[in-house]
């Protein structure tokens, strides 16, 4: 839903602020040295560096997305993900 996510974009984006911060405190990766700003979200796009999300590049169409829990749970993975990569998890 394009209204819930532009109408939820500060909290998405705090959200990941929050993940990268927690990303770096454990792995000392700044993350495309962008863990400062991982993304912003215009009418149209969410851009980010930081994120791959479904598509794999730097801007993702919102209409691609069909919740703020399904952009968080992207988010959430791929921060684990970089997380388990750095210090080897098994």
């Amino acid at each position: 839903m394009k209204n819930e996510i532009l109408e939820k974009r500060d909290f998405i984006t705090g959200y990941a602020t929050a993940l990268q911060d927690i990303m770096f405190q454990i792995t000392r990766d700044n993350k495309c040295a962008k863990s400062y700003d991982p993304c912003t979200i215009d009418d149209v796009y969410i851009r980010s560096y930081a994120y791959n999300l479904k598509d794999g590049g730097k801007h993702h169409p919102i209409q691609d997305y069909s919740s703020v829990e399904e952009i968080t749970e992207l988010m959430l993975k791929e921060t684990t993900e970089d997380i388990l990569q750095v210090i080897k998890i098994d």
